[in-house]
């Protein structure tokens, strides 16, 4: 725990020049089961010994994100929700968190300030696409701590719905989370439109791609030819539809085109 703790301090500190002091990247499979990876080791350790209660805004954040929305949600209403009043003790306010859907989990990451400063609402709405872009950075840099991770999973107290199938209670999720004061464009992003299946190593490539690599930086670092890269890249060009790096790119930032068989979305 405490290797691992001091990795994800080192993957965050890029966030503390931001004024966000907690970062923690919760994910819930379709089994109840979650592991938590955070800056924070008081969080952790509340939410894995003392109280497996994940509260209810994540849990209708899950439910919405689930339903076919890439759901983002600020901490607006810490009264009655359990963890969110626990993270308002540990002195950690001002939050966002961005979840997102996958086949059989959810994956919420969330980013927090021990300030009380009405200016750090602002920098989430407007700096979405930055957050979204550590999310990446911290999938790729953190990939070892999150595959240890998910084989020591702990069980929920409450159920989290991953699939609701109540039509109704999608529609009332939904609405809630529209009248957010966050902008509808960055509150709220539909995906699910067309289904993609990436490898794992199409995955890879497409992360260390976006993280500035070139194809020989690739091939160099995984120790494989240049050319098996540029083959790879060939057949993600034809599943995407995509021509261009910068599309390849624009799509996997804005679609989540995070790992193996996501949905994401493709304009038309």
């Amino acid at each position: 725990m405490n290797k691992t703790l001091k990795t994800i301090q080192k993957l965050t500190s890029v966030l503390g020049d931001l004024s966000i002091s907690t970062f923690f990247h919760l994910r819930v499979n379709n089994k109840n089961q979650f592991f938590i990876l955070s800056n924070n080791s008081e969080i952790m350790n509340y939410l894995i010994y003392e109280d497996r209660n994940l509260g209810t805004m994540i849990e209708e954040l899950a439910q919405t994100s689930i339903c076919g929305k890439l759901a983002v949600m600020r901490w607006t209403n810490y009264v009655g929700d359990s963890f969110l009043e626990k993270i308002y003790k540990l002195g950690v306010w001002n939050g966002i968190s961005v979840a997102l859907p996958f086949n059989n989990y959810i994956d919420i990451f969330s980013f927090a300030s021990s300030l009380r400063n009405k200016e750090i609402n602002n920098f989430y709405v407007n700096h979405l696409q930055l957050l979204k872009h550590f999310i990446i950075y911290f999938r790729l840099n953190g990939r070892k701590e999150i595959e240890y991770a998910k084989h020591n999973l702990y069980l929920l107290n409450n159920k989290l719905e991953l699939y609701s199938q109540d039509s109704q209670r999608k529609k009332i999720v939904v609405k809630n989370i529209q009248k957010e004061i966050l902008p509808k464009k960055a509150c709220i992003k539909t995906v699910y439109s067309k289904i993609i299946n990436l490898t794992e190593k199409e995955v890879t490539y497409l992360v260390m791609l976006l993280d500035g690599k070139s194809m020989f930086n690739i091939a160099e670092e995984l120790n494989i030819s240049q050319r098996s890269v540029e083959s790879c890249f060939e057949i993600i060009k034809s599943k995407t539809g995509y021509d261009t790096k910068t599309e390849l790119l624009t799509a996997f930032l804005e679609s989540q085109i995070y790992q193996p068989s996501v949905y994401y979305e493709r304009s038309t």
